[in-house]
Parts: structure tokens; C-alpha cells; sequence
């Protein structure tokens, strides 16, 4: 089993709701190439299990020691994996640092995959384990659109 980290969306689909401490934001887009730490990397739709949504953690830059909350709930598009966020009332420094970074990024434990002839790791299964606030995501339209 091997940890990747992906930084993604093709679309900039993302909100911040301030008073219900939420966040929306399209996290893994299916069958696009993107440069992660294993190299280009592709993930097939339906490829991400996610055990429980309260289980998967909203960290600042995959850092495990900046907890910004937790998934609240998630949903498999024709485009996408979309996630909902929740930041409990007391964690007011980690959400606004949240806050001033606008992009997003994955970490899922790799199950299954494959190499295609353009030497993409192509992710068949896979088990979403947290979903970073970035900086600079891989792709630029990883962006949250407003916040409070």
C-alpha cells in the first residue's frame, strides 16, 4: 500500500460558508493526469472508498499536527469526487490559515493500480484517508471560490 498526495480539480468548485463552518470543494477529478508525489498519476472514477465521511481528516498542507476538521460528507460525479468539510467551533486559528489557502489536495492510500504506456499510474482502488488546504495546487483551478 503506498500514500500518495494529490493536489486537484479541473474546475474551481469550491465555498467556504463561514457561520456553518463548511467547506465545499471538488477534491479529486476522475481521469485527469496530475503530478504527484508517485509521479503522474490518473484516478479512475469510482476509484476512492471512503470508509466514513467523519474519518477523513481536513489538515493545513498534509501536516498532521494542523487538524482544520473533518469530512462531513462526500459525492461521486460524472466529473468528480466532492467533499463537504466541517471545522468545529474551537478551531478558529487552523480554519482561517484554511482560509488564506486556496487550493486542494488529497492524501489516499493506494490499493490497486496499474502503469500505462505513458507510464501514468493509473489508480483503479484506492482509500481516501485526508484532504489538504494547499497553497499551490497541481492544478490551478483548485481554488476556493469564496470565503467569509
Amino acid at each position: 500500500m503506498t500514500t500518495i498526495y494529490l493536489t486537484a480539480s479541473d474546475a474551481p468548485v469550491a465555498s467556504i460558508d463561514g457561520p456553518a463552518r463548511t467547506v465545499h470543494a471538488t477534491i479529486l477529478p476522475w481521469d485527469s493526469v496530475a503530478n504527484t508525489s508517485a509521479g503522474p498519476t490518473r484516478f479512475a472514477r469510482g476509484s476512492v472508498n471512503i470508509t466514513a465521511a467523519q474519518n477523513v481528516a481536513w489538515l493545513m498542507e498534509h501536516d498532521r499536527n494542523r487538524l482544520v476538521g473533518y469530512g462531513a460528507s462526500f459525492l461521486d460525479t460524472p466529473a468528480a469526487l466532492v467533499g463537504t468539510f466541517h471545522a468545529p467551533d474551537n478551531w478558529d486559528t487552523e480554519l482561517q490559515a484554511a482560509h488564506m489557502r486556496s487550493g486542494w489536495s488529497v492524501g489516499v492510500d493506494v490499493i490497486q493500480a496499474s502503469t500505462d504506456r505513458d507510464g501514468v499510474l493509473v489508480v483503479s482502488k484506492a482509500v481516501l484517508r485526508e484532504v489538504s488546504s494547499v497553497s499551490v495546487p497541481a492544478w490551478d483551478a483548485a481554488r476556493t471560490i469564496s470565503t467569509p
